[in-house]
């Protein structure tokens, strides 16, 4: 599993991309770097994360429940999700919908980006 996380529009807007065999460890450190980052931005803090890398996710979604505690943060803004994997969006929707989160699932980066520049006029996309 490999996980890249950087500032895309600085102290405002997140971009991860993760590819690979999704485990726990992962899942760890992918919940634990975004909630740095959610802790050290200015709210709200959007997530843009680019999932059409993925080769094997956990499906449990109790699991998958405990180890996403970001998704409960203060700061937390909305998530893009860039994915084309049916069960992928299927999990997203049930995670971010249990945690009263905005998000929005695209096939693209450049979709994305437009629809966050729509829900949110202040960022300079």
């Amino acid at each position: 599993m490999t996980i890249n996380i950087s500032w895309f529009v600085e102290n405002r807007v997140i971009l991860a991309h993760v590819e690979g065999v999704i485990d726990d460890e992962g899942m760890h450190t992918f919940n634990t770097t975004i909630g740095d980052f959610l802790e050290n931005g200015q709210a709200p803090i959007h997530l843009i994360v680019d999932t059409t890398d993925i080769k094997q996710f956990p499906t449990n979604l109790r699991t998958l429940r405990k180890s996403q505690a970001y998704l409960t943060h203060s700061n937390m803004g909305w998530i893009i999700v860039i994915n084309t994997n049916p069960m992928l969006n299927f999990l997203v929707h049930v995670l971010t919908s249990v945690a009263h989160v905005k998000e929005r699932t695209v096939k693209t980066f450049a979709e994305g980006k437009h629809i966050l520049a729509s829900l949110d006029t202040s960022l300079p996309l």
